[in-house]
């Protein structure tokens, strides 16, 4: 956690994903933020997700984004970014993620966790293009959790 003259300033880390990645995202959840030391947590605060689908849609049926711990099981610490209307649609799309409400979890689901975007839906994303992309920016905070 750092602070500046201009008050609080939480931690962040960026990762863009490429096409083949956005496509497999239910079976290969991708880790936004790396495992913090064991005895430290993330606090998850908020993300900034940038789809460029400008070469061709992605396809969506009941897929849906989340943020987690660990992984795809793991539990989920913000709200479902809805996908239609989104994921959905060709040119460049924005949404954000808002912290879930009360996410609760015992030491051994967050402790030294890794913070991953996972597709929550029953399938895959479908469609795309080779040339689309998607930029992930997750604000945080790591915390001493024992």
């Amino acid at each position: 956690m750092s602070q500046t003259s201009l008050g609080y300033c939480p931690d962040s880390a960026s990762v863009t994903l490429t096409n083949a990645q956005v496509l497999t995202l239910r079976a290969t959840p991708v880790t936004i933020v790396a495992a913090p030391l064991a005895s430290k947590a993330i606090v998850f605060i908020g993300a900034a997700i940038t789809v460029d689908g400008t070469a061709g849609a992605f396809t969506e049926s009941t897929a849906n984004l989340g943020f987690k711990m660990v992984d795809g099981s793991g539990v989920q610490v913000a709200t479902t970014v809805e996908s239609t209307g989104f994921m959905d649609q060709a040119g460049i799309m924005h949404t954000r993620a808002t912290p879930k409400l009360d996410p609760i979890m015992t030491a051994a689901q967050v402790a030294g966790k890794a913070l991953v975007l996972h597709n929550l839906g029953g399938g895959e994303f479908g469609g795309g293009n080779a040339a689309n992309s998607m930029k992930v920016t997750v604000y945080y905070d790591l915390v001493d959790i024992v």
